[in-house]
């Protein structure tokens, strides 16, 4: 997910600890394999690279989180826009980049940008984690 996460437990019984930690583990790769846009086989990849083009359906837990984003991106006027990763394709935010981006480059690359675009069918959403 491109963050680092600090794991502490507190526990009397370092084996369990250790258990603790291997599950917090866990849900972390569990979660990555749902949203990270890094992982070409995420849920949210798929909608990325169907974006504008066909619907795609996810698990509820996804859609939850889609749906809750879409909401924070109205309460803030588009300040926060969860739509914003067609951009990353151009903008390398890890210092590698050495030239701007031309203006064509700039256009095409906010063309999907929107959450006001982002539809969500309740209907057709996947039925909650296994």
């Amino acid at each position: 997910m491109g963050s680092r996460f600090d794991i502490t437990v507190v526990a009397n019984d370092s084996i369990q600890a250790n258990k603790d930690i291997d599950t917090a583990v866990a849900e972390i790769s569990r979660i990555e394999k749902l949203i990270s846009s890094w992982d070409e086989d995420s849920q949210t990849s798929e909608i990325n690279r169907n974006a504008g083009i066909k619907p795609v359906k996810v698990d509820a837990e996804l859609f939850n989180l889609i749906e809750r984003a879409i909401s924070i991106s109205k309460l803030t006027d588009g300040a926060f826009d969860i739509s914003y990763a067609s951009m990353d394709n151009i903008w390398k935010f890890d210092g590698s980049m050495t030239t701007m981006p031309s203006e064509k480059e700039i256009t095409a690359s906010v063309e999907k940008v929107g959450y006001q675009n982002i539809v969500l069918d309740k209907k057709r959403v996947r039925s909650s984690l296994n």
